[in-house]
């Protein structure tokens, strides 16, 4: 849910924006590697074992949280995965996903 505020500052309107979670949470922008891999865990509830599926298809609506790093922080889950660091998805096929036709990773549900 968006929740807009308009504050008046003499002659300037200032209008603030912040996204909230359907709990009325805020919802933060993630930033770090490790916020990134706590969103996924998050995530991989609705995702059976052993579907490979995109990261968009698992964070859902949530990728907006990623502010534009999702392919950074893709490129490190694959190192991390490569490296047997991260267990919890392993690789998968590369794809399209939905309308798009560029291919994408996608990563298997351990």
């Amino acid at each position: 849910m968006l929740r807009f505020r308009v504050v008046s500052l003499n002659r300037f309107q200032v209008v603030s924006m912040s996204v909230f979670s359907s709990q009325g949470h805020l919802e933060t922008v993630i930033d770090s590697f490790e916020k990134f891999t706590e969103l996924i865990l998050l995530n991989l509830n609705s995702i059976k074992e052993g579907d490979e599926v995109p990261l968009a298809k698992i964070f859902g609506k949530q990728v907006r949280r990623l502010n534009g790093k999702l392919n950074q922080f893709e490129n490190e889950l694959i190192d991390k995965i490569n490296l047997k660091l991260y267990d919890k998805l392993s690789l998968g096929k590369k794809d399209t996903y939905g309308n798009s036709s560029t291919q994408v990773q996608h990563f298997i549900k351990n």
